[in-house]
């Protein structure tokens, strides 16, 4: 009868063991397993995050984009190159050269000459991006993102002079930076402008190509102009007496998974 006794209270003292072992094995496990779902939601894999410049509204398209010039301004242009091999699109050798160019007078425009580059930017990754800054870099040699440079025979005093009213607009989706040979401001479309280059911008999703479409399109256009932009410029710009270089630096967006 004592053996017996003896025999059940160290059988129920196992189990009571075991139940509580196996309580703390689980409450370490789902733990474990919790934490490490969060940290999947958290950080999206690089590798699976694409966007790129594009010449195409559809497709990725790494060819040379083909600028323009407007009514008001004649010379040669210069292909712009698309930089895709990074984290962030680049567009480089974005720049001009001027024969002669009408600014905008402040009261009528349609002889406004400026040079335009159109774009696209393509999210072919598997997340949705955001677009977070719109940045230009200085032109190499130089500490300014837009310089003017005359060509022999033309007046560096009128190019000089011209090129302070020149101005170099870079946007996407109401969101641009408006650079001057003397600095970048940045603002949106309600013109609030602030110096530096554009950062910490919210509330601009790049989607996903929709495949249900036909032809899936990008959402994001980018535009970039050059040119007497600004009214009563026209007079300094009309005046130069020659032909003249207009070099820009490198134009780079940033996206992130998250907003």
């Amino acid at each position: 009868m004592e053996r017996n006794r003896k025999t059940r209270i160290v059988a129920i003292t196992s189990m009571l063991i075991a139940v509580v072992f196996l309580t703390v094995a689980y409450a370490l496990f789902s733990n474990n397993l919790n934490i490490q779902n969060m940290s999947a939601t958290v950080k999206a894999n690089e590798a699976n995050f694409s966007v790129k410049f594009s010449n195409s509204s559809t497709k990725v398209d790494e060819s040379d984009v083909i600028p323009h010039f407007t009514h008001g301004a004649t010379g040669t242009l210069l292909d712009a190159h698309i930089d895709n091999s990074g984290l962030n699109p680049k567009l480089t050798n974005i720049g001009a050269n001027f024969d002669s160019l009408e600014g905008f007078d402040g009261y009528t425009d349609y002889k406004q000459g400026w040079a335009g580059y159109d774009l696209y930017v393509i999210n072919d990754g598997e997340y949705d991006a955001y677009l977070k800054s719109i940045k230009i870099e200085n032109v190499p040699g130089y500490n300014k993102p837009l310089v003017c440079i005359p060509t022999e025979g033309t007046s560096q005093t009128l190019v000089d002079e011209a090129c302070k009213s020149f101005r170099v607009l870079v946007g996407t989706n109401s969101k641009y930076i408006d650079v001057t040979s003397e600095g970048i401001k940045h603002g949106d479309s309600n013109y609030i402008n602030q110096p530096g280059n554009y950062t910490g911008i919210t509330g601009i999703k790049l989607a996903k190509p929709d495949t249900s479409r036909t032809y899936p399109y990008s959402n994001h256009y980018v535009s970039i102009s050059i040119g007497a932009l600004s009214e009563n410029t026209g007079a300094a710009a009309s005046a130069i007496d020659g032909s003249y270089e207009v070099k820009i630096g490198d134009v780079t967006v940033e996206y992130s998974t998250q907003d």
